[in-house]
C-alpha cells in the first residue's frame, strides 16, 4: 500500500525568525504543548547566523523581502502548505517615509507569495509592532523633536497621531485584505532577550555601553535624563473584597468547590442590597469580643476547612492597629482550632501596600517613614516600623504546620459595598455628590506629582478570584501576591472619567491656593448635607462617618511617589487575574447607584 503524505495542520512562518522576538516565537511553536500545535515552523532571515540553533525550526529560508523575485523563488515552493504567517521583522533605512516604503514592501512581497498559490492554506498573520503607535516616528531625524504623543498609559483605543508611521501602513496592507485573512498586531514596549541581531534589543545595547566603559576604565554612566531615571518604565517580557469572595466562592465552577459559605461581619448583611444566596448563613458577632467569637462560631468550628480574612478596623494609631486587628484574627483562629475535630487548614489573609510604605495612616509616624521604592514587590524586606499587617502574618506563620495561609497585597481597592471605610469609589462618589448638591467644583484633593504620575487599583472581583486560587493552590501556600488590575492610570486621565460619571464640571489641577481643597477638611461637616443627599435621592439610609474614612483617602492622594506593585510573582506562580480599571471603575460606580449607595 502506498504510504499516505500527511500535510501538518498547522503550519507557521517566522519571518525575522533570528531576531528576539522571532527566535523566541519559533522556540515556542515547536514545544510540545504549544496551543493549536503540533506545529510545522519555517523560520526565515536574510541569513542564518553560525549560532542559530538548526532543531528550533523544520526548516530555514535565507532570502531579501525588500527583493520581490527573492521572495517568490523562495517562498513559493512552500506557499500551499503555510497556514499562519509571524511577522516580527523590521528595517529601518532612514525617514519614517523610507520606513514605510521599505517595511510595507517586505510585508507585500510575502503576502502575494503566499497568497500565490491557487491551494493558499494562509488564515492568519500576526504582526508585531510597538508603543511608537501611541509616540509617532520618534526615530525620524525631523520630526522626533515636534511631536505630540498619547498621554501614558498607552491603551490600544487610542486614534492614531497625525504622522506618518509604518506600523500604521503594515496594519492597513493587513486590512486590506480581509475578510479572506485575519490578523492581529501585537504592540511591545522596550524588547529583552537574546539575539546579536537584532537593532531593538536594549540588553545587547546596554551590555556592549558598559563593556566599552570597563574596557577603558571609565563610569558607567547612565545616558538618559532625571525623568526616565526616576519614573517607571515597562519591558515586554475589605468588605467588599468579602462580598465578592462570597460571591466567587458560590459560583458552580468554582475551583475546589462545591463551597458551603459562612459569611460574618459585625452587623447583619443590609437587606436592601446584600443577596441573601450568597452565602449558606450569615453569623453577626464583633471579633474583638473574645467571648462573643467564641460563642458565635464554636458551633461551626468542626466544618470550617478555610478561613479567608477581610476583616479590619482602623484605630488612632499604628499600636492600637496591631493590638485591634491582630487580636480579632487571634480570637477567630484561637475558636476555630479548639474543636478537637477541627478541619481548618488554610487562611487567607487581606492586607495591602502599607506593608511597603509603613503606618502611613498614623498621626505621628508618617510624616517620618521612608518607604521603599516602587514598583513594591513582594520581597523586599519589612520595614522597621509598627504595622499591624506584620502582625497579623506573624501570627499566622506561628500556627504552621497545622495550617497554611496566603497574604494578599492589594493596592487602592475598587467595589460595591455601603461598609468599607477603604472603598476610594465610595468616598469620591459621595465628594463629587455634595460638591454637585451645593453647587461647588469638583476640584482633586491631591497634589500635582499624584494628578500626574502612575497609580494602580485592585478591583475586588480580581482580589477575590486571587484569594480563591491561592486557597486551593499548593505552591501559593504560605506566600504573599500582590494584587493590582495589571494597568496603571493618572489622576489626571481618571479624574475626566469620574467627572463624567458622577455628572460633575470636571476641573483640572489648581495651580493656586484658592483652587486647592483639604478633602478632609472639606468632608468633616458635611453630615446633614449627606442626610439631604440620602433623602433627596431615596439612597440607602447611611452616614457619612461609616464609609467616609476621607483620611486615607487624602494619603493615597499625596503620596511623592508612584503607587505601583509589581504583579511578576502572582504570574510566575500562575494567577494571571486582571482587569481595565477605566472600565471597572465605570462598572462599580453603577453598581454603587443600582445598590442605592451613591446618587
Amino acid at each position: 500500500m502506498e504510504k499516505q503524505n500527511h500535510q501538518p495542520s498547522v503550519v507557521a512562518l517566522v519571518v525575522g525568525v533570528t531576531g528576539m522576538a522571532g527566535l523566541s516565537l519559533a522556540q515556542a511553536l515547536k514545544h510540545p504543548d504549544c496551543l493549536g500545535g503540533p506545529w510545522k515552523v519555517y523560520g526565515a532571515a536574510r541569513s542564518q547566523p553560525t549560532w542559530f540553533p538548526p532543531s528550533t525550526v523544520d526548516h530555514f529560508i535565507a532570502f531579501d523581502a525588500v527583493d520581490s523575485a527573492s521572495t517568490h523563488s523562495n517562498l513559493s515552493p512552500i506557499a500551499h502548505e503555510v497556514t499562519h504567517l509571524f511577522w516580527v521583522t523590521v528595517q529601518f533605512p532612514g525617514d519614517e517615509e523610507a520606513n514605510v516604503a521599505v517595511n510595507t514592501t517586505m510585508l507585500h512581497n510575502v503576502l502575494t507569495t503566499l497568497k500565490s498559490s491557487p491551494s493558499s492554506r494562509l488564515s492568519h498573520v500576526t504582526l508585531q509592532t510597538g508603543t511608537k503607535h501611541y509616540m509617532g516616528p520618534i526615530q525620524d531625524p525631523t520630526r522626533s523633536n515636534q511631536l505630540v504623543g498619547h498621554e501614558p498609559p498607552f491603551h490600544e483605543d487610542m486614534p492614531r497621531l497625525p504622522y506618518p508611521n509604518f506600523y500604521y501602513a503594515l496594519e492597513d496592507l493587513l486590512a486590506s485584505h480581509a475578510p479572506s485573512l485575519t490578523y492581529s498586531v501585537h504592540r511591545s514596549s522596550i524588547i529583552i532577550g537574546a539575539s546579536s541581531r537584532s537593532g531593538h534589543n536594549a540588553l545587547v545595547m546596554v551590555g556592549a555601553y558598559a563593556a566599552v566603559c570597563r574596557h577603558l576604565g571609565v563610569p558607567f554612566r547612565y545616558p538618559g535624563n532625571r525623568y526616565t531615571w526616576e519614573h517607571f518604565c515597562d519591558m515586554t517580557d475589605a468588605r467588599m473584597v468579602g462580598l465578592n469572595i462570597a460571591q466567587a466562592l458560590k459560583k458552580p465552577d468554582c475551583k475546589g468547590g462545591p463551597w458551603k459559605v459562612y459569611g460574618a461581619a459585625r452587623r447583619p448583611p443590609p437587606a436592601t442590597w446584600f443577596p441573601a444566596s450568597i452565602v449558606d448563613d450569615f453569623i453577626s458577632f464583633d471579633a474583638v469580643d473574645a467571648a462573643t467569637t467564641q460563642a458565635s462560631l464554636s458551633p461551626i468550628a468542626h466544618e470550617v476547612t478555610h478561613l479567608f480574612w477581610v476583616a479590619l478596623q482602623f484605630q488612632e494609631d499604628e499600636e492600637a492597629n496591631i493590638a485591634t486587628n491582630k487580636g480579632m484574627l487571634h480570637n477567630v483562629l484561637t475558636t476555630l482550632k479548639s474543636s478537637p475535630a477541627s478541619r481548618l487548614t488554610h487562611v487567607t489573609l487581606q492586607t495591602g501596600t502599607k506593608h511597603y510604605m509603613g503606618p502611613i495612616f498614623d498621626p505621628a509616624r508618617s510624616t517620618q517613614l521612608l518607604s521603599h521604592d516602587p514598583p513594591f514587590h513582594e520581597d523586599m524586606p519589612r520595614l522597621p516600623y509598627p504595622n499591624f499587617y506584620y502582625a497579623q502574618e506573624d501570627l499566622l506563620a506561628s500556627h504552621a504546620p497545622s495550617l497554611t495561609y496566603s497574604v494578599h497585597r492589594s493596592s487602592i481597592i475598587i467595589g460595591a459595598s455601603s461598609r468599607s471605610a477603604i472603598n476610594a469609589l465610595v468616598k469620591l462618589g459621595a465628594y463629587a455628590a455634595v460638591c454637585r448638591h451645593l453647587r461647588l467644583p469638583f476640584r482633586y484633593p491631591g497634589t500635582r506629582y499624584t494628578w500626574e504620575h502612575f497609580c494602580d487599583m485592585t478591583d475586588s472581583e480580581v482580589l477575590a478570584q486571587q484569594h480563591v486560587w491561592a486557597a486551593v493552590t499548593d505552591k501559593a501556600k504560605n506566600q504573599a501576591f500582590n494584587c493590582t488590575n495589571g494597568d496603571l492610570f493618572t489622576w489626571k486621565r481618571m479624574w475626566k472619567v469620574l467627572s463624567e460619571l458622577f455628572d460633575v464640571e470636571f476641573v483640572g489641577f489648581g495651580e493656586n491656593d484658592e483652587d486647592r481643597v483639604d478633602v478632609v477638611e472639606f468632608m468633616r461637616d458635611k453630615d446633614e448635607i449627606w442626610d439631604e443627599i440620602v433623602e433627596k435621592y431615596g439612597l440607602v439610609k447611611t452616614k457619612l462617618k461609616e464609609f467616609a474614612y476621607y483620611e486615607a483617602l487624602k494619603v493615597v492622594l499625596h503620596f511623592d511617589f508612584q503607587h505601583v506593585s509589581s504583579m511578576n510573582k502572582s504570574k510566575e506562580y500562575g494567577f494571571f487575574g486582571h482587569a481595565n480599571t477605566f472600565k471597572r471603575v465605570t462598572f462599580w460606580v453603577h453598581k454603587l447607584r443600582f445598590m442605592k449607595i451613591i446618587p
